[in-house]
């Protein structure tokens, strides 16, 4: 996995000019462990404009767990040492920007390549993280096979935000989820070979601080899953239990996981 200085690569959101103007946009922003905020925007007169493409640009920020509560692994209070194991867990933040709108015959001016370069920006300035370029490229290029088959999908390629939707339907006033029903009703029409998706994944670096308590690697007989074997020599049979790790919302099983809820909200 290649680690890299974000600063020094060119950036990872860089569509070439095609003389794109933005009319519409949406934004969906989640804290890993808390709930979701998104935000729809649209021109005031909208109807009257051709929506001909669209760009989604998505941001992970992986933060590395700590084991900072090891020490409150209790085998005599199980419900402290379960409070102890899940704080525990990696975290991060998932950002997501689609923007949609037409083309124009002044390829010098693109509306897209101008907010790439701002996202790049702004994303460096405001935090303290290492590219992650293999996972990246990676995310992208399935991204762009996708496309590419013609089996891009709203709830295949951004199950998290179509599982967000659909769970805000269910407990919100129709009227306050409108604007983000109609914006994902013209995305869906928007043809595939129109369609730009990039991901960007970026692991959070801890920033300096005066605390005493830095995150490390812990030896093995200071895990987690050590704890737990040693539990389970004593107990029975028990599962090996282990942290959960800040990348395992990007693994297969839990992209798979929300593709099945966010059909199910959907349907």
């Amino acid at each position: 996995m290649s680690l890299q200085n974000p600063c020094a690569l060119a950036p990872f959101f860089a569509a070439p000019a095609k003389g794109r103007q933005i009319v519409a946009g949406f934004s969906y922003l989640q804290r890993i462990r808390k709930g979701a905020t998104t935000r729809a925007w649209f021109p005031d007169p909208f109807l009257d404009r051709t929506i001909e493409w669209a760009a989604v640009r998505e941001f992970d920020l992986l933060q590395e767990a700590d084991n900072l509560m090891i020490d409150d692994l209790d085998i005599m209070d199980m419900n402290r040492t379960a409070r102890a194991l899940n704080s525990m867990r990696g975290g991060g933040y998932r950002v997501t920007m689609i923007s949609l709108g037409y083309y124009t015959k002044d390829n010098t001016c693109d509306d897209l390549k101008i907010l790439d370069k701002k996202l790049q920006e702004e994303i460096t300035r405001m935090i303290h993280f290492l590219y992650l370029g293999e996972p990246s490229q990676k995310a992208s290029a399935q991204k762009a096979s996708t496309l590419k088959e013609g089996l891009w999908s709203c709830a295949d390629a951004l199950p998290h935000i179509a599982m967000t939707l659909g769970a805000q339907r269910l407990y919100k006033p129709e009227e306050t989820t409108r604007e983000e029903q109609v914006f994902f009703k013209i995305l869906e029409r928007i043809p595939a070979q129109h369609i730009i998706h990039d991901v960007a994944i970026g692991l959070a670096l801890p920033d300096k601080t005066k605390e005493k308590n830095w995150v490390y690697i812990a030896d093995a007989e200071k895990r987690a899953n050590a704890f737990f074997s040693a539990l389970g020599q004593t107990m029975g049979t028990m599962i090996n239990h282990h942290m959960r790790g800040y990348g395992d919302r990007l693994t297969p099983k839990a992209s798979s996981w929300q593709r099945r809820a966010a059909h199910a909200l959907t349907c």
